[in-house]
């Protein structure tokens, strides 16, 4: 991409389509949030995205390598605010190694150098254990070495895959298409759950979601997959499809990987994301993984290669 879409006809046309789908959407989530904690969160929820929508259009539609540069920026700020949820933050050494693999992983992809970004990961295990030898000091290093791994792996490397997915044609279109797909999947899991009859699927790690309400969520997550199919740069069923599939999935086991980190932990959870509340988490969550499956299946298919 060589040159801003802001003034692009087909770029302006599909954030029009967006922000009409998120307005229909906060019509009966108006009458049914009044007496339910589960869809005042689905109705904050979507009224973040309203905010969050112009905000992607600046920075998404920027010039090469503009989006590729937000999208590290909110690896960051996601590894960051997870530091600080797990009580690290003032761990500046483990810190500020994930902040500069982070941006390694980025720079490699970019470069087209992506052998140094697949095996970024072991680098990156590598120098944590070189840090207790550094400040010879071993006291909690298991800890902090386990949690400063896992949060790159997670929060950095997951989500810097989508710096790969923006070197395709329509790859800026493709981002915006795996997050709606994503923050919609996870959203309607818990709304349809609560009107579901049925067993919890794990209630010790979530206590909203149901068999039915899940079953349900994906089938819709796939007819909405279709219906957005015109972002993706093959409209084949076998692409939109498998993205619903992957994109529902990715998006569950997310969300409640990091219900179970906060709850080991003893946190509360801080809930949607909405201006000033909450915290970006709650929206990356359900990307850390949908970003490399989808980036994989259509590698596995040709469609993307990997540079040495």
């Amino acid at each position: 991409m060589t040159k801003s879409l802001w003034f692009d006809p087909f770029y302006l046309e599909n954030f029009g389509i967006l922000f009409g789908f998120f307005f229909l959407l906060l019509i009966p989530l108006y009458f049914l949030k009044k007496n339910n904690i589960t869809f005042q969160a689905s109705w904050a929820s979507v009224i973040s995205w309203i905010y969050v929508l112009p905000v992607l259009f600046i920075f998404i539609g920027l010039k090469s390598p503009g989006p590729k540069i937000f999208m590290t920026l909110i690896a960051l700020y996601s590894a960051k605010t997870f530091f600080m949820m797990v009580g690290m933050y003032h761990r500046h050494i483990f810190v500020y190694t994930t902040y500069l693999g982070i941006i390694f992983c980025s720079l490699s992809l970019h470069l087209e150098h992506d052998v140094l970004f697949f095996v970024a990961p072991a680098l990156m295990l590598f120098f944590y254990c070189c840090i207790p030898v550094v400040l010879n000091h071993t006291r909690n290093m298991v800890q902090y070495i386990s949690l400063s791994f896992l949060t790159f792996c997670l929060f950095g490397w997951g989500l810097v895959f989508s710096t790969k997915l923006l070197s395709l044609p329509m790859g800026v279109y493709m981002l915006l298409y795996l997050y709606i797909l994503s923050e919609f999947s996870g959203n309607l899991t818990n709304m349809l759950s609560y009107f579901s009859p049925g067993p919890i699927i794990a209630p010790q790690v979530s206590s909203k979601v149901k068999w039915l309400g899940a079953l349900l969520s994906l089938t819709i997550t796939v007819f909405l997959a279709w219906g957005f199919r015109r972002l993706l740069f093959n409209d084949d069923i076998s692409y939109w499809l498998i993205a619903g599939v992957v994109c529902f999935f990715s998006a569950t086991i997310g969300e409640w990987a990091l219900s179970a980190f906060r709850k080991d932990l003893g946190l509360k959870n801080q809930g949607v994301f909405i201006i000033g509340r909450g915290d970006l988490l709650s929206r990356t969550n359900r990307l850390i993984f949908s970003y490399p499956a989808f980036t994989f299946y259509i590698w596995a298919l040709g469609d993307i290669t990997f540079s040495v």
